[in-house]
């Protein structure tokens, strides 16, 4: 399945069938306004309890929201995360860790914060776990394979590294803040 974001704020999702060798398409409306950011759920592919497996993505947009959206069946539920105070650029469900119960998704905006929102599995209640103040507008959001480090890109070609404490604590610190010549300015 291929998804993608619309400025029209609409999701599309393409599917291809291989038993018909049919390509079939749906759409819907996500967000009041463009889509900036989607991120798929990596283990979302698997079954749940009841056998059935269901894509689970993460969309973020000008509006200032974040929703997770849920398949059941040919359509997607809406669940929503949490949002900002101006527009969410960028979002990402983070990679499933051991030791972690929950899932993760972490969100950046023009407000220059970014937000990690968690959410017990089997539950569609997300909350915010932690907020961090970057103090100049965020363009990107990312997880490393592990889901225990956050690289965060903002302002003038900045990125920084943001370490979790320990894996699950929800505390994150900052690791290191890297110029656009990939000088270390600050740890």
């Amino acid at each position: 399945m291929l998804i993608a974001g619309l400025s029209s704020g609409s999701i599309v999702t393409i599917k291809y069938t291989s038993n018909d060798n049919q390509w079939s398409q749906t759409d819907f409306r996500a967000h009041e306004s463009s889509v900036n950011a989607l991120s798929v759920k990596k283990d979302s592919l698997s079954a749940d309890p009841n056998g059935v497996k269901r894509l689970r993505f993460v969309s973020c947009s000008c509006d200032n929201q974040v929703f997770e959206w849920v398949q059941d069946g040919d359509v997607f539920r809406r669940v929503k995360v949490g949002s900002h105070d101006e527009w969410v650029r960028d979002v990402s469900f983070a990679p499933a860790s051991i030791g972690v119960a929950h899932a993760r998704v972490v969100s950046g905006g023009e407000d220059s914060r970014v937000k990690v929102w968690k959410c017990a599995e089997g539950s569609e209640e997300w909350e915010l776990e932690t907020e961090i103040l970057i103090n100049e507008p965020v363009w990107r959001v990312e997880w490393n394979p592990m889901g225990s480090l956050i690289s965060v890109c903002s302002g003038e070609n900045n990125t920084s590294v943001y370490k979790e404490k320990s894996l699950g604590s929800g505390e994150w610190e900052k690791d290191v803040l890297m110029g656009a010549d990939g000088i270390v300015k600050e740890k």
